[in-house]
């Protein structure tokens, strides 16, 4: 398992992959982070496990790593990833 990195502040929108890096335990090799931001911010979450399992996120330290690296990301209006 992979531990999730910090960050030292959210970013305004609680993107997340902000919300992946803030969470201060191991990757439980699923996506329980990503269910729950899903949950706090009302966005379909089988629009984005879909999402991320396209582009090798299959758990919450993969959908950091593998999908919400790099530039801004954006999924029908809702940031993933704000830088």
């Amino acid at each position: 398992m992979t531990s999730l990195s910090l960050v030292p502040a959210l970013c305004p929108d609680a993107c997340l992959a902000c919300h992946l890096r803030a969470q201060q335990r191991s990757c439980d090799g699923g996506l329980t982070a990503v269910e729950q931001w899903c949950d706090e911010q009302l966005v379909d979450l089988r629009v984005v496990k879909r999402f991320a399992h396209e582009h090798g996120g299959f758990c919450d330290c993969e959908v950091l790593g593998n999908v919400l690296t790099g530039n801004r990301r954006v999924l029908d209006d809702v940031v993933l990833a704000c830088r």
